[in-house]
């Protein structure tokens, strides 16, 4: 006798409906890119140089980092998080470098 045995997916369903991707930028030469930071691993010496690296690479390349931004995380900073769109339209971002480090 063959017994029958009902599994269920670890998997989940699909809850979020697909979404077309941001069309991506030609170049970064004249661009303006915005990092932002979570005030881990070392953040204050790997933005400096992501700035030197991509500045030597395209021309006119512009930046609005964290010291712009604050401190991007979930403890304690509500406010820079209800701002993060509206200083990301002031400072003119065409490109976001997010999520370095730890």
């Amino acid at each position: 006798m063959k017994e029958k045995i009902e599994v269920v997916s670890p998997l989940g369903k699909r809850t979020l409906k697909p979404q077309s991707l941001a069309p991506r930028l030609g170049t970064l030469a004249g661009k303006t890119i915005c990092g932002l930071s979570n005030g881990a691993f070392r953040f204050d010496e790997t933005w400096p140089l992501l700035k030197r690296l991509l500045s030597e690479r395209y021309p006119g390349v512009k930046f609005a980092g964290w010291e712009e931004f604050g401190i991007v995380s979930d403890q304690d900073n509500e406010a820079v998080l209800q701002d993060l769109p509206a200083k990301l339209r002031q400072y003119g971002c065409d490109a976001l470098i997010s999520g370095r480090g730890c």
